[in-house]
C-alpha cells in the first residue's frame, strides 16, 4: 500500500525538476530571455554532451551480472528496434535537416483507446 510518506518523498524528489522546467519554459515563452538560435544551441549541447555523459555515468555504475535476464533481453530488443527505425528513417528521408527529423519524432504519439477500437 502506498503511504502518505511515500508520496511526500516522491514530491520532494521531483519538485526541483519541475521548478527548473517551469523556469526554463517561462524564460523562453513569456520573458523572452533566449532567442531561438540560443535555444537551438542549448538543445544541441544537451544532445551531444549532456545526455551521452549521463548515459555513460549511469551505465558504468550498473552491474549487468546482477540484473534480471529478461530485463536485459528486453533492453537489447528495444534498442535494436530504435536503431533500426532510426536507420530506416535516415534512408527514407535522405540527407534532411536533423532538427526537423527530431521534431517529427517528437510529434508522434501512441493511438488512444478509441482510435484502436476504430481500427
Amino acid at each position: 500500500m502506498i503511504e502518505l510518506g511515500d508520496i511526500y518523498k516522491v514530491v520532494v524528489a521531483m519538485t526541483p525538476l519541475y521548478v527548473a522546467l517551469v523556469l526554463g519554459y517561462s524564460s523562453v515563452r513569456w520573458w523572452r530571455m533566449f532567442k531561438p538560435d540560443q535555444c537551438d544551441a542549448i538543445n544541441r549541447f544537451n544532445c551531444y554532451f549532456i545526455i551521452p555523459f549521463f548515459t555513460f555515468q549511469f551505465t558504468s555504475g550498473v552491474d549487468p551480472y546482477t540484473m534480471n535476464f529478461h530485463f536485459l533481453a528486453g533492453d537489447v530488443v528495444a534498442k535494436a528496434i530504435a536503431a533500426t527505425a532510426s536507420a530506416l528513417l535516415g534512408k527514407m528521408h535522405g540527407h534532411g535537416d536533423l532538427d526537423r527529423r527530431i521534431e517529427q519524432l517528437m510529434e508522434c504519439k501512441p493511438l488512444s483507446e478509441a482510435e484502436v477500437k476504430i481500427l
